[in-house]
């Protein structure tokens, strides 16, 4: 994960490493970063003061049973919205809606 300045150059003003088994999606909520991970599938909420920590770890039941494979977030200001495949290639791929929290 990258941090950069909002100049011509986008100048690199630090750089993070993610935890997790394999980060797939960055969103940004309006007030706290979230990843999330393909390999654990879960959601993370990061510090945004150091990055590189995760303050909190959301569990994705939708992906629990391990038949698809979260690929893509989005923020649309109240809730994440995650794409998806099937790990065997079978079938479309998937949006879905998670309420989590009370955001």
């Amino acid at each position: 994960m990258s941090k950069r300045l909002a100049d011509p150059y986008l100048t690199v003003a630090g750089v993070y490493r993610v935890p997790g088994l394999k980060p797939v999606g960055l969103a940004y909520d309006g007030a706290t970063l979230w990843t999330l991970d393909a390999g654990d599938r879960a959601l993370r909420r990061h510090s945004l003061a150091r990055p590189d920590e995760a303050v909190e770890l959301l569990p994705l039941r939708e992906y629990s049973d391990g038949k698809e494979m979260p690929t893509g977030l989005a923020w649309d200001g109240t809730r994440f919205w995650t794409t998806s495949e099937r790990r065997d290639g079978k079938g479309p791929a998937r949006l879905r809606l998670h309420p989590v929290g009370n955001r």
